[in-house]
């Protein structure tokens, strides 16, 4: 994202650059306005939908831009007098003479105890992906969403940045601010890497250096963060085994993407006293890797779109904050990715659910990994095994 100047008690440098390769790749066209309609930043995307340049555009009010391409009466409409998430279409002659059909949505970003009221204008180019696809909408909301959640941890660190660079001796509030920055960085760092899977899965621009990997150790050294997370929630989380080694041809990394994600939604979705259950075993010509809770369960008109889009669920219970709700659909790019499946089941509302990803078993010979003659029940504990093959790959970053 280009900007003109940083604003006072802004962010500084390293949160600016872990969002500019986000924002950069986005295929939409971004515009940040103050409340008097000013840009204050752009992105390269942008710049190529309306023919212009970053110096004809950061610094200048919205209907001044490309010599009033966007002051028509259905922008304005959209821009000055309607609420939060509108959008309209609008066909536009832009600088070399072609008419172009683009869609554009305005997200009102609240104003916080750091940052002032924000618009965020998103121009999408319809001719080039349908402007009335409900996966473009969802996008859109995405982008918003991202921007709103990424307020809150970058808030944070300006705000502790400002108290610290104070000079004060205090070591327990020294102490206090290290912590919470780096809790905010962590989540800032989730919510961006999350966005970056969506925009290239979608895209069909990543590729997977693929290997001899085992899901079992994979699984094994992915249990520490969300046994963590059940253990604080009053949550028990079971390993439930019905083979010893799971070899599969993947890339661990993102195999860890997996089931992380599915882990994470699991125990978010249950409440204290209730349980999250890891499985997995073989049928017929696949493995299994299934995850199950007691928690709230999804209303079967939701199932059929779960996976849908760029984004996770409609669950009974609000998306928490500081996440985008895209985990389930990177579970679904990525299993396929695998030359996998993932699909969904629930009884209902408040009656917990089931996510099952099944992956192909690799051509080896059937006794090399036989099924065992009883599953094997434990504690999730997290312990690193050694994985198959020799690729060397260090496991994925559990921050995801």
């Amino acid at each position: 994202m280009y900007r003109k100047a940083p604003r006072p008690g802004a962010p500084g440098p390293g949160a600016a650059a872990l969002l500019e390769p986000v924002l950069d790749a986005l295929p939409q066209g971004l515009l940040l306005l103050d409340t008097d309609l000013v840009v204050l930043g752009t992105n390269p995307r942008y710049c190529e939908i309306a023919a212009t340049s970053v110096e004809e555009t950061v610094g200048r009010r919205l209907f001044d831009l490309s010599h009033g391409l966007w002051d028509v009466a259905p922008v304005r409409a959209l821009v000055e007098e309607t609420g939060d998430g509108g959008s309209v279409e609008v066909e536009r002659n832009l600088r070399n003479g072609h008419p172009r059909v683009v869609r554009v949505h305005v997200r009102r970003l609240e104003p916080s105890a750091c940052a002032p009221e924000r618009l965020l204008v998103i121009v999408d180019d319809a001719v080039a992906r349908p402007a009335a696809s409900d996966e473009g909408h969802h996008r859109d909301e995405l982008i918003a969403r991202a921007a709103h959640e990424l307020r809150g941890p970058l808030g944070s660190i300006s705000n502790w940045v400002h108290l610290l660079s104070q000079g004060s001796r205090d070591e327990a509030l020294q102490q206090q601010g290290l912590a919470a920055i780096q809790r905010a960085l962590s989540v800032a760092t989730r919510l961006i890497e999350n966005l970056h899977d969506v925009s290239q899965l979608g895209a069909g621009r990543v590729s997977l250096p693929l290997g001899l990997v085992d899901l079992a150790s994979v699984v094994d050294m992915s249990l520490e963060r969300p046994r963590s997370a059940a253990v604080d929630k009053g949550v028990r989380l079971d390993l439930v085994r019905e083979v010893s080694r799971v070899p599969v041809m993947g890339d661990p990394d993102r195999l860890q993407q997996i089931v992380l994600h599915l882990l994470a939604n699991a125990v978010e979705c249950t409440p204290a006293g209730g349980r999250v259950e890891i499985s997995l075993g073989r049928e017929g010509p696949s493995w299994r890797l299934a995850v199950s809770d007691t928690g709230r369960g999804i209303a079967p008109e939701v199932l059929p779109r779960i996976f849908g889009g760029l984004r996770s669920a409609d669950f009974v219970a609000p998306r928490p904050p500081a996440t985008l709700g895209a985990g389930l659909a990177i579970v679904r790019h990525l299993a396929e990715l695998h030359g996998g499946t993932v699909e969904a089941s629930s009884a209902g509302p408040g009656l917990g659910a089931r996510f099952v990803v099944r992956l192909p078993v690799p051509a080896l010979a059937p006794s090399s990994h036989p099924p065992g003659p009883a599953a094997t029940r434990e504690p999730a504990v997290a312990k690193p095994r050694p994985a198959l093959g020799s690729s060397g790959r260090k496991p994925a970053n559990p921050n995801v």
